[in-house]
């Protein structure tokens, strides 16, 4: 190669731009601080300015996690003057570990944050000695990006979905397509490791959307197992992420009736329903079902799904105890709601917004009078019309063991406001603020609407859920009790149909 070529392939490598990614440079205190004290002012250093209009919530930064919550209180939120830098100032108890993680920000150039950001730090005077690694396996991808943390209870347990999350005692970021990972920072002790991938970048981990979660199963069979750390590192804890299934009924229902027969063995299947807000084409991540024995003289209830199960018995059920039992052939949910979409169902989604979808199998003879005998799929499609939010059902009876349609009806509530009646959504502020600790939420509507109502901190995670339901047009007012929460800056945001509002409130106890 001559020198004039070499030159000129040079020159065009230099004038070539280079897209920077968009991170967390640091923070202060650093990963592994130990001797932080309980108030102090935690630092993140990003890349590039962030967008402070980004996120409705109050903040263009997501916190995927702040553990243990219930031992740490955010005072008070700000930026440097660039927006490069944020602060937080904090009150914290002593002698304990934290785990900030940092899942989505926004630039002013609108760039979403290319890696997650995980803190850990200490106010003790020394920290775990240990550390625990492996691999991170998703399944056809690239495991980059995937967080990894320890907790010392499943997060998969009951009363972590019910509010109580397990508390994170160390959490680490896969950086490499290899999957490695090392969480650093581990005391002795008994602790489930579990990994999550945010296939949106959303900055949450919402496996029903497609998220991927893992955690580590020593013998494969399927259950979660516990790892001991104890005088020494761990190595080997290898992840396999893998997304929630839906069931079909016919997937569960032999493990559903062995169960019951554990209580008798007299047990009569009377009833298998579901509800979903999402299409899953005739299927669920739960079925609930309905058992009657005639010689205990009481209902089995139980809820089989994707980490859910429970199981309890009763006296009373909205189904009477001699109604026709389910047989033990009957068209599966997924056939069944094929036949629901040729009969109506598609053309009513078609022409509505469905957000809620029923599935029941049953003698439903109050439903299909026709014969008080035949057990029957009955579906309900609820729907809100993008034009005019009018609010409407699908109802479909289809016969559960040949397929034939029974009936199929849609009805409709136009509920535009009367002639007086307020024509516009409006959010009122809260009232009293400040207050301590209840306060009074109001709100209108022009029409009938799907109304959620949430309250975030300022770090933009969600603290309660307030409304998830269906009102009707009017004024309503919701009573927040904050009993249980910290001092400080909150949000609460409203959305009901295409309208959204937020609006800001402060605890002072």
């Amino acid at each position: 190669m001559n020198h004039r070529v070499r030159i000129c392939l040079i020159l065009l490598l230099l004038s070539t731009p280079t897209w920077a990614q968009f991170l967390v440079l640091s923070s202060d205190p650093a990963d592994g601080a130990t001797h932080v004290p309980t108030s102090t002012t935690i630092r993140f250093t990003f890349s590039d300015s962030l967008d402070p209009q980004a996120n409705p919530q109050g903040l263009p930064v997501r916190f995927l996690a702040i553990s243990p919550r219930d031992s740490i209180v955010i005072d008070s939120v700000y930026f440097s003057s660039d927006f490069k830098t944020l602060y937080m100032d904090v009150t914290q108890t002593p002698n304990t570990d934290f785990v900030l993680i940092i899942s989505w920000a926004v630039s002013i150039n609108g760039d979403t944050l290319a890696r997650p950001y995980a803190l850990n730090y200490t106010t003790a005077a020394d920290y775990g000695q240990y550390s625990i690694s492996g691999t991170v396996f998703l399944p056809d991808g690239d495991p980059t990006n995937t967080y990894v943390i320890i907790t010392p209870k499943s997060v998969f347990a009951d009363d972590s979905s019910e509010g109580n999350p397990a508390v994170i005692h160390s959490a680490s970021i896969v950086l490499n397509s290899q999957g490695t990972y090392t969480l650093n920072y581990v005391r002795n002790g008994t602790y489930w490791v579990t990994g999550a991938y945010d296939t949106d970048r959303d900055g949450f981990i919402n496996p029903n959307a497609g998220d991927f979660v893992g955690f580590y199963d020593a013998d494969g069979d399927g259950e979660e197992d516990s790892v001991v750390v104890q005088d020494g590192n761990l190595t080997g804890i290898d992840l396999n992420l893998f997304t929630f299934t839906p069931y079909t009924v016919r997937q569960l229902v032999d493990s559903a009736r062995t169960l019951a027969h554990q209580f008798a063995q007299d047990q009569k299947l009377l009833f298998i329903g579901t509800w979903t807000d999402s299409l899953m084409e005739g299927r669920s991540f739960y079925w609930h079902f309905i058992f009657y024995s005639p010689t205990l003289g009481y209902y089995t209830e139980m809820t089989l799904g994707v980490f859910q199960f429970t199981i309890d018995t009763s006296s009373s059920s909205f189904m009477p105890p001699d109604a026709v039992e389910i047989p033990n052939q009957f068209i599966d949910s997924d056939t069944a709601f094929q036949i629901v979409e040729m009969a109506g169902g598609l053309l009513f989604r078609q022409q509505y917004e469905v957000y809620e979808i029923s599935m029941q199998i049953g003698n439903f003879f109050w439903i299909y009078a026709d014969d008080p005998s035949k057990v029957v799929w009955y579906f309900e499609y609820k729907g809100v019309s993008p034009q005019d939010s009018i609010e409407a059902s699908f109802h479909a009876v289809v016969d559960a063991q040949d397929g034939m349609v029974l009936s199929t009806t849609v009805t409709s509530i136009d509920e535009d406001p009367a002639p007086g009646r307020v024509q516009q959504f409006r959010l009122e502020q809260n009232y009293p603020n400040p207050f301590n600790p209840v306060t009074t939420i109001r709100f209108t509507l022009p029409t009938s609407s799907r109304v959620i109502l949430r309250v975030y901190d300022v770090t933009g995670r969600e603290v309660a859920t307030l409304l998830q339901r269906r009102l009707r047009a009017g004024t309503h007012k919701v009573t927040f009790d904050a009993t249980h929460l910290p001092s400080g800056v909150y949000f609460y945001q409203l959305k009901a149909g295409k309208y959204a509002a937020t609006r800001k409130m402060i605890l002072m106890k």
